[in-house]
């Protein structure tokens, strides 16, 4: 087989377009966690003064949005246990996870999406929809696991 000569062009063409792709995954999934960044975000306003140098605010972002994500996943732990045990009290804390981790990333975006579609109501809310329908997809709280984590075991023969 001979090889096939790409031209500088042809190149750059690609490797922009790959650029593109891993830009436009970043910012999906930057929307996917946005409402933990926000929730570290008043965390450290509640707790760390305006006037603190940027590297405490910077921590003190991140470490929210960490405690942030372990208060989220805690609550879907007990919204499995309690739908497994029959308690209705299942719904609205299921309905809380929904409207934090899936119906904020809709609201934040729902302009930009009215802005591309051209204001049309009805496109709009099916976009907005199917990206919150997404990010549901991404942290389903009716199973146990984590988001956008994909498992797959390691399965060892042994002769």
């Amino acid at each position: 087989m001979g090889w096939i000569e790409i031209g500088d062009c042809e190149f750059a063409f690609w490797r922009t377009s790959r650029g593109l792709v891993k830009g436009a995954k970043v910012v999906v999934l930057l929307l996917i966690f946005s409402p933990l960044f926000l929730a570290g975000v008043g965390i450290t306003w509640l707790f760390i003064p305006l006037s603190a140098p940027g590297h405490q605010w910077l921590i003190g972002t991140l470490a929210g949005a960490f405690a942030a994500y372990w208060i989220l996943f805690f609550l879907k732990g007990i919204v499995i246990g309690l739908r497994k045990k029959g308690a209705y009290a299942w719904i609205a804390l299921f309905l809380f996870c929904v409207a934090f981790a899936c119906a904020l990333p809709g609201m934040i975006i729902f302009p930009f999406i009215q802005y591309f579609t051209g204001h049309h109501r009805l496109i709009s809310y099916l976009v907005d929809g199917c990206f919150c329908y997404y990010i549901y997809g991404q942290y389903n709280f009716l199973n146990s696991r984590l988001p956008l984590f994909k498992y797959r075991p390691v399965v060892v023969q042994t002769t």
